[in-house]
């Protein structure tokens, strides 16, 4: 009654058809959906990056909503994360808080096919119910989707090993927070670079 559309053979019609980032930005936004629902965009250049949170029948009908979230040349932060659980709300489990803490601990200087792929398909992000994971870069056409117990094909890279530091304030809350939530099975490295969860 509502006359709200499914999303998914519109969404592919729309991208296969729209030119541009801000295009399809806006379309996604304007179009009444049968259920509530997130949208992550990406587009090929600079700062084309969003996130939409959509109610049933509109975007941001309700007022609690997240208004779209987007990359800006202007100071903040350098990545957008997305959950099952809206962004200015307190958080329906761990993955949030965790992961835009391990973030927070990089620069996007340090950003590149093999890290992503190290944040996504590891804990926090990844758990028992992760049907697959994709990762795409619209610039370098570059897309790679993988099931539940696949590893993905990573990229050669010159990488450093992870070597023990002093440990700051950040390394310290990380490690308590895995203590209190930490994968079963997984043995957890944390250093002033960042963190890695090896398989034991």
């Amino acid at each position: 009654k509502g006359g709200g559309k499914p999303y998914g053979f519109l969404v592919r019609k729309l991208m296969e058809t729209t030119p541009d980032f801000e295009t399809a930005l806006s379309k996604i936004n304007a179009t009444s959906f049968l259920a509530p629902q997130y949208f992550i965009l990406a587009g090929a250049k600079p700062f084309e990056g969003a996130v939409i949170s959509m109610d049933r029948f509109s975007a941001q009908n309700l007022s609690a909503t997240p208004p779209v979230r987007r990359f800006s040349d202007s100071a903040g932060p350098w990545f957008l994360l997305q959950t099952n659980d809206d962004a200015n709300k307190f958080p329906l489990d761990h993955r949030r808080p965790m992961t835009a803490t391990i973030l927070a601990m990089h620069g996007q200087q340090d950003v590149s096919i093999n890290f992503v792929w190290d944040i996504v398909h590891n804990f926090p992000l990844k758990n028992h119910m992760s049907v697959f994971t994709w990762v795409a870069v619209p610039s370098t056409n570059y897309s790679q989707a993988v099931l539940r117990g696949e590893d993905p094909v990573l990229e050669e890279e010159n990488t450093v090993a992870l070597h023990d530091a002093p440990e700051t304030e950040e390394v310290q809350l990380l490690q308590r927070f895995l203590r209190r939530y930490g994968a079963k099975g997984r043995r957890h490295v944390i250093s002033q670079e960042g963190l890695r969860l090896l398989e034991t």
